[in-house]
């Protein structure tokens, strides 16, 4: 999980860091990754919201801080830096919000359903959605 994290993290400061800063950036989107979802309880098994969401705004605000000074059109005063957190606050929120909005839309469509009900959970979401097991061994328990 830490490389995919890192490359996630990387990828909006991708030309503009150089190498052992990458790694940081990767260390650090890692542990966060881990604290917020524990911290919110998040039910996400895949860590996708905490690799893509997390990762990426934490890239973002770290680009902020590691950018090279030899990169074009970059100075590195305190205002650039206020613009740059606003900047990708406003993005982290706003993208926020319209997935907010389409989930809740789409948890209103009966065939929908954002979650699965108790008894889908407890028999197995393979077998409650779909009538089979993904792995055979499973209907021997």
């Amino acid at each position: 999980m830490g490389s995919m994290a890192g490359l996630v993290c990387i990828a909006p400061s991708s030309g503009y860091i150089n190498v052992p800063a990458s790694a940081f950036f990767g260390s650090i989107s890692v542990y966060f990754d881990r604290k917020i979802k524990t911290l919110f309880k998040i039910d996400d098994p895949f860590d996708i919201f905490a690799q893509h969401g997390i990762g990426g705004f934490v890239g973002c605000l770290l680009t902020g801080i590691f950018a090279q000074i030899y990169s074009p059109a970059l100075d590195q005063t305190t205002i650039r830096m206020v613009i740059w957190y606003l900047d990708t606050s406003a993005g982290f929120a706003g993208n926020f919000v319209v997935t907010l909005i389409i989930l809740l839309v789409m948890n209103e469509i009966p065939s929908l359903k954002l979650r699965a009900s108790t008894d889908g959970e407890t028999q197995g979401i393979d077998y409650d959605q779909f009538n089979e097991y993904t792995n055979d061994y499973i209907e021997y328990l």
